[in-house]
């Protein structure tokens, strides 16, 4: 009844030999497989490539950076150069030391503004690299508006261009009717400002992300802006003009935020609620004093301490320097393996011969099947 049933397997010696030996290239060809995983993640890790995968939600600064390797790079214009104060008094100053920085590097230029400072980083015109940095502060857009703004309030009391501020100040505080006169010249050449508004929000797409590929890890910071000119008197005609462009800049800087990874430093709510105490506008003078740079310091501290950076659209900007930087290592990844390979050809070889056979193997299985 069995037979009815069953038919034993008789298994010839032949077959047995056969089943054994395919059985072994299964095994070596496993073991190569393996192998080859193995080399491929030690060239990997030896190359540096690894580390680009696990930018997109981890920063670099999840770790605890130790003070005496720490980098901060301040750039922009004369508000972050420190006019009006002396070297120690600027919040760049007073930030390095907080932080105890081992570098400190302030590359920033009186009347700079976002146009100057694309070409400033296209062209790595710095005294110094301004990639590997750790934390960068900016202080930049100011001088988009104020310097359109103080060639039409001179033009507007008959002064000429080259005429200082000081110059100005003077004229609009003796002669009535100066401030009427700047405040109708300036409603003249609204979209003038306009423009500069809009440029400036495209300006900044182009230094966030030069600033983003150059230092792919780095805490990046931008003061927002304030309304340099006092509710009192005179420059009350004014400040509702210059409120409303700088509250638009603030705007954009906050659009940014959604496609950027970086922080703002909120100085417009410390300094633009009392330009009177902070500033020394009374000179037309639109730049913090000593007590303003004290509190611009403790704001950004602040800011820095959290370490808190915009996600930006989509992790947009982390998603190009992953590729970027992933790229580059795979081209290191493939050298290596060649050279590895190259060094140790006679080890590989019997196992690079037993899976050769088995991809064979199973692309004639392949055919077979699909015939």
């Amino acid at each position: 009844m069995i037979g009815l049933y069953h038919t034993p397997h008789v298994e010839t010696k032949g077959k047995r030999w056969k089943g054994d030996f395919m059985s072994l290239t299964r095994i070596l060809s496993a073991i190569t497989i393996a192998l080859a995983a193995l080399i491929i993640l030690d060239v990997t890790v030896r190359a540096g490539a690894i580390a680009p995968l696990i930018i997109i939600g981890l920063k670099e600064d999840d770790e605890t950076t130790p003070a005496a390797e720490l980098k901060l790079l301040v750039l922009g214009d004369s508000i972050a150069k420190g006019w009006g104060v002396s070297e120690s008094q600027s919040f760049g100053a007073k930030l390095a030391d907080a932080l105890n920085a081992s570098e400190y590097n302030n590359f920033a230029v009186n009347g700079l503004e976002t146009s100057g400072l694309i070409n400033k980083l296209m062209n790595n015109d710095f005294p110094a690299s301004a990639e590997g940095q750790d934390i960068i502060i900016l202080s930049i857009g100011g001088n988009d508006i104020f310097q359109p703004f103080l060639r039409i309030a001179k033009q507007a009391v008959g002064l000429p261009p080259t005429a200082s501020d000081v110059e100005l100040a003077i004229q609009t505080e003796l002669f009535a009717g100066s401030y009427e006169l700047i405040a109708k010249e300036i409603e003249t050449n609204r979209t003038l400002f306009e423009k500069a508004v809009e440029d400036y929000y495209i300006n900044m797409q182009s230094i966030l992300m030069a600033l983003r590929i150059k230092n792919p890890n780095a805490l990046i910071y931008t003061l927002n802006h304030y309304n340099p000119f006092t509710p009192f008197g005179g420059s009350a005609l004014v400040r509702g003009f210059t409120g409303e462009m700088t509250e638009r800049m603030n705007v954009h800087l906050a659009r940014l935020t959604e496609e950027f990874s970086f922080g703002i430093i909120d100085i417009n709510s410390e300094i633009g609620v009392n330009t009177a105490f902070y500033m020394n506008i009374v000179s037309f003078d639109p730049h913090p004093n000593g007590l303003g740079h004290e509190k611009i310091f403790a704001v950004a501290y602040e800011a820095v301490l959290r370490g808190e950076q915009s996600a930006g659209r989509f992790g947009m900007m982390d998603v190009l320097q992953t590729v970027t930087q992933l790229a580059a290592g795979m081209v290191e990844v493939m050298a290596e393996l060649v050279r590895f390979i190259t060094a140790n050809i006679l080890l590989l070889l019997p196992f690079g011969t037993a899976l050769i056979y088995f991809c064979v193997r199973l692309l004639r299985k392949l055919i077979k099947v699909t015939v």
